[in-house]
């Protein structure tokens, strides 16, 4: 019988493809997958990695295709779609007769044509054979959008963070969030939105009708005041509820205009100039009939700063699937995985971490997230509010697209305050990618000594980017259905890479926000190589402060797990001699008394 199915490589996680393969794939050598968690264990604490074997007919083959058992190859109205997989590595994948490209593990990605009816693919490895046939249909008719004027229709904002947008366009055109509480006049419902009286269009699953009509309101007085890292602008207003508003600041983050919105249309604009810069604000209705405004300047010092880093999906819903289905890793494996070494490498250059994630049972969804640490309900926790979120994912795309064609890291964010950090921090992680693993591909740039990851960093309305009091995105670190992203992130130094170059690119920016910093800003990822390969003593010399000595903790302690790593290497080889001479005597003294009492 022959041991091989399939081989992964895997950080920290050992337990979930324990979970998983045992689940699908039976027939796994419980002494195997115990010796070598033990064996993981023993060469690195940190990072673990295991070999997982499984017994097989010699000739037996495997195609698994995780689109297909989830209905999205089996009916079509596309031309082209790519099917993604896995088989069995010792042997060769055909299609049709055809050899397929799969990867060192057997994953495999392929763009074929559809034409118009049945479409039969024959896909056979070893000796296994598995017929899968889609359809490609006529698409449904679109039906025409309803948009029907309303009268005397009120609604009040029900969601942590209310999308809204200038166009209906999901995409473009976002305006300020409203904070939930926020009443408004309905003009029209637009489809699955509704227009309200500020031109602006909601998804009207995020809004309550309200039963009886809302009165006009007027703005009696206001006050400019600031306490600790806030400054607030308290508005009296002269009916309870919280209207519409739209908050801009200027680049110099200085400079700002709030715009309350009456329910006849008209606007009341306030403009004022700070005097320290603000990186994000919140709103709240305080005392029946006061709007309070609340803009966050930016901490000090590292050790001032909160950052909440969020794993995606997780529980029931497991994100997206790479090719082993659920048989292998999942999004929220890997997602988990980066967001706990990321914070680790934050924490210590003294920076506060709050991680949210799921657990392994439950699924939490982004709204009930969003509400972990927005708590609208309860104005004293703003001042408590994240100064950078970053909801970590990975990334996938529909099937009709070219699986191969996309690789590596991309940020999203939603809101313009957000642009600068988005650019900053995703600039670190693709560079460092490029560099050390020749992923991705930059834009041309006109500075030729810099490259430009711009591409790389995506306007998109995400429930996670919507946060208000700091910057807020959505990191992916890479593509599920990509077969070879997919195969790095099985390879626990990439996952390990990951959220490095993660840590650095949040250090640099929340270096740069600093209002009187006493750190510099931290070093682009091919300085920061070059100073990891020097001696201690000429990094302590060229870095005079006590964070830039932190930020060469990273290369330091690299060392000394590298250290660690070999002394646990020639512990197990020390023990294991140590075990086979002990048993080596035994075996001689018990054969010596054996010979004497014969």
């Amino acid at each position: 019988m022959k041991k091989i199915l399939i081989r992964l490589t895997y950080s920290d996680f050992y337990g979930i493809i324990v979970t998983n393969m045992k689940k699908k794939i039976r027939k796994i050598p419980f002494v195997l997958v115990i010796f070598g968690i033990i064996f993981g264990l023993g060469l690195d604490w940190n990072l673990r990695d295991i070999t997982l074997e499984c017994e097989s007919d010699p000739e037996a083959g495997f195609v698994i295709l995780p689109h297909a058992n989830a209905g999205y190859l089996t009916r079509t109205v596309h031309d082209r779609m790519s099917i993604l997989g896995a088989s069995n590595n010792s042997f060769p994948l055909f299609k049709n007769g055809v050899e397929v490209y799969t990867t060192e593990n057997g994953f495999f990605s392929i763009f074929v044509n559809i034409a118009d009816g049945e479409n039969i693919f024959v896909f056979q490895n070893g000796n296994y054979v598995h017929e899968l046939v889609v359809n490609r249909v006529e698409p449904t008719p679109t039906p025409p959008v309803r948009r029907e004027y309303l009268q005397n229709a009120y609604g009040i904002a029900m969601s942590p963070s209310l999308s809204r947008f200038y166009n209906g366009d999901d995409d473009n055109n976002h305006g300020t969030p409203l904070a939930r509480g926020t009443s408004f006049r309905i003009v029209a419902e637009y489809d699955d939105m509704y227009i309200i009286h500020d031109g602006s269009y909601v998804f009207t699953n995020r809004v309550e009708r309200l039963p009886a009509p809302l009165e006009e309101f007027y703005v009696g007085d206001f006050e400019v005041y600031t306490e600790e890292k806030y400054t607030y602008v308290l508005f009296e207003l002269s009916e309870s509820y919280l209207p519409p508003y739209t908050i801009n600041v200027d680049d110099d983050g200085l400079s700002v205009e709030i715009i309350l919105y009456h329910l006849s249309g008209e606007m009341n604009n306030f403009s004022f100039r700070l005097e320290k810069p603000i990186i994000g604000h919140y709103v709240t209705f305080v005392d029946n009939n006061q709007m309070k405004v609340g803009f966050k300047h930016p901490p000090t010092r590292l050790e001032d700063t909160l950052v909440m880093l969020d794993a995606g999906h997780g529980g029931a819903d497991p994100g997206a699937l790479g090719p082993l289905g659920r048989m292998g890793p999942v999004e929220y494996d890997f997602n988990l995985i980066v967001m706990q070494l990321t914070a680790e490498h934050l924490q210590e250059h003294g920076v506060n971490v709050l991680q949210v994630y799921t657990c392994s049972e439950v699924t939490f969804p982004a709204l009930e997230r969003m509400r972990y640490f927005e708590r609208t309900e309860y104005s004293e926790h703003y001042p408590n509010l994240p100064d950078l979120l970053i909801s970590i994912h990975a990334n996938s795309m529909p099937v009709h697209n070219n699986f191969r064609s996309e690789e590596g890291p991309l940020m999203f964010y939603t809101l313009d305050q957000s642009e600068r950090a988005a650019n900053k921090i995703l600039s670190h992680v693709a560079q460092r990618l490029y560099n050390e693993r020749g992923v991705g591909k930059p834009a041309e740039s006109s500075d030729s000594s810099e490259n430009n990851w711009s591409e790389h960093v995506i306007r998109r309305n995400f429930a996670m980017a919507r946060h208000t009091a700091g910057s807020s995105m959505l990191f992916e670190m890479g593509f599920m259905c990509n077969p070879v992203d997919y195969e790095r992130m099985l390879e626990s130094d990439y996952l390990a890479l990951i959220a490095e170059s993660l840590s650095e690119g949040i250090l640099a920016y929340l270096n740069s926000t600093l209002r009187n910093p006493v750190a510099h800003e931290a070093s682009a990822p091919d300085d920061i190589h070059e100073n990891n390969n020097e001696e201690n003593n000429e990094v302590y010399e060229n870095n005079e402060t006590d964070s830039d000595h932190s930020e060469n903790y990273n290369s330091n302690s690299n060392d000394k797990n590298k250290d660690n790593s070999g002394s646990r290497m020639w512990w197990l080889i020390i023990a294991g001699a140590s075990v086979i001479i002990i048993g080596a005597g035994v075996g001689l003294g018990y054969l010596y008394v054996k010979k004497n009492n014969k």
